[in-house]
């Protein structure tokens, strides 16, 4: 999970909250100036189909190679500008693929 995900939020993406919720959101949380959305849990459906739904989403919609997910989602640094972000979210698809059994 990353620093913006908060324990019990179900937030995978660390999707903000707009003017309106995402579709499967169902509260708010606040990090510093930022609102962020909730999402019932246990899982990630909820969160998932909400990020499906959104702008990064469609970024990356049909990409299954982790690495080039990893690069497209974060072109330009425009989701996160942190310089290992790549590799940790490439890490963190394969450590989820091995756990599930996708590989």
């Amino acid at each position: 999970m990353g620093p913006l995900i908060q324990a019990g939020t179900n937030n995978y993406f660390s999707l903000e909250a707009g003017p309106a919720f995402a579709a499967g959101a169902n509260g708010t949380y606040q990090l510093g100036a930022n609102t962020f959305e909730t999402y019932p849990g246990p899982g990630m459906l909820a969160s998932g189909n909400a990020f499906a739904q959104s702008y990064f989403g469609a970024r990356v919609n049909g990409i299954t190679d982790p690495q080039a997910f990893a690069t497209t989602l974060n072109a330009g640094g425009s989701y996160n500008s942190s310089s290992s972000y790549n590799s940790t979210l490439t890490s963190t698809i394969n450590q989820a693929n091995a756990v599930m059994g996708c590989q």
